[in-house]
């Protein structure tokens, strides 16, 4: 089952007071609201328990998966403060699936007075990490 970002699943259900109706049909038409309600919780309970096996299934490729640690240094400059930042990052990329969400391990944030330090750090890491993939953006 192909699922969307933040899907929400809903059932509704309305107690009404009974005890003083004596219309048949009026009592008749709310059994069948409540059995339609239960069918509805059912199939929502099973598109729950599917779910669940699917992200278990997800899980075991995740913790399986081959990974390569990526190393990257980011330059932003903040236009409304008119300063410049560097993130120096270490994370996991799947070998597989690179544009999947990335296993952030490390962040440094250094101001743009601190750039040299940064660029060291980088250069550091990636010695450290010779196989790692590298990255620079925003040079």
């Amino acid at each position: 089952m192909p699922y969307r970002i933040n899907q929400r699943s809903h059932v509704y259900f309305d107690f009404y007071s009974f005890k003083d109706s004596y219309n048949l049909k009026e009592l008749e038409s709310d059994s069948k609201y409540a059995l339609n309600a239960i069918k509805e919780a059912e199939k929502l309970i099973a598109n729950i328990k599917e779910y669940l096996n699917d992200l278990t299934e997800h899980a075991n490729q995740v913790l399986t998966a081959d990974y390569i640690k990526v190393i990257s240094i980011q330059r932003e400059h903040r236009y409304y403060e008119n300063k410049y930042y560097y993130y120096v990052t270490i994370y996991n990329e799947p070998v597989d699936h690179p544009e999947a969400k990335k296993q952030e391990l490390e962040r440094h944030v250094y101001t743009g007075k601190e750039r040299h330090k940064a660029i060291k750090h980088y250069n550091e890491l990636c010695k450290l990490y010779p196989k790692a993939k590298n990255i620079k953006g925003g040079f």
